[in-house]
């Protein structure tokens, strides 16, 4: 089941950033877009933005995924980026693999006036790697997934909650790992998830 907490991102932009107190102008409304970026060493995602909220869920291996959303020049804008974490060839050519998925998200929703409302998503979800077909499958009530492979690498779509988006991530015999973010007329968002192997019944 999803949880969520709903802040306001001009109270959060004081924590994130580092300042204190609040500015006397009004931040803008207007959402840009978002996008795909890499990790960098601390696994925090590689872009400059103010007024920032982000997620980082990356392993000591390099497995995971981060987000990061926040205020690019006039405009609201969201990313996410992969761990740095490389997979075995180790998938077999054919069968199929489940997975336990855990994912995380932030999403910025438009206001009239002023800066978005930041809202934060996650939960548990599972996934069907059909290496006969070469697709990536799963989901929940509130998260779908849907990608094809090509070797290690895994590119498709996501929708969360009516709102489309892509998806680029990597998968082993044993783990699987995947970045996503999209956006609607009134929303942003960014995330990604985790997953292993389940047990072999």
């Amino acid at each position: 089941m999803s949880v969520r907490a709903v802040i306001s991102a001009f109270m959060l932009c004081a924590a994130c950033s580092g300042q204190s107190g609040s500015s006397p102008a009004l931040l803008p409304s207007a959402i840009a877009g978002s996008g795909t970026a890499t990790a960098d060493a601390s696994g925090a995602v590689d872009v400059e933005l103010s007024h920032k909220t982000s997620g980082i869920y990356i392993d000591e291996d390099g497995l995971g995924f981060s987000y990061v959303l926040g205020l690019q020049g006039n405009a609201w804008a969201a990313y996410s980026a992969l761990g740095h974490w490389a997979p075995p060839p180790d998938l077999p050519s054919g069968g199929k693999i489940k997975f336990n998925g855990q994912y995380a998200l932030g999403v910025l929703r438009k206001q009239s006036q002023g800066a978005p409302d930041v809202e934060r998503y996650n939960g548990t979800f599972e996934l069907l790697a059909n290496l006969d077909a070469q697709t990536l499958t799963g989901g929940n009530s509130d998260l779908s997934v849907e990608a094809g492979i090509s070797g290690s690498d895994f590119d498709g779509s996501v929708e969360f909650r009516g709102m489309s988006g892509a998806l680029t991530g990597k998968l082993s015999s044993e783990y699987a790992q995947g970045a996503f973010q999209g956006q609607s007329d009134e929303a942003l968002f960014a995330g990604g998830f985790k997953a292993n192997r389940q047990e072999d019944e």
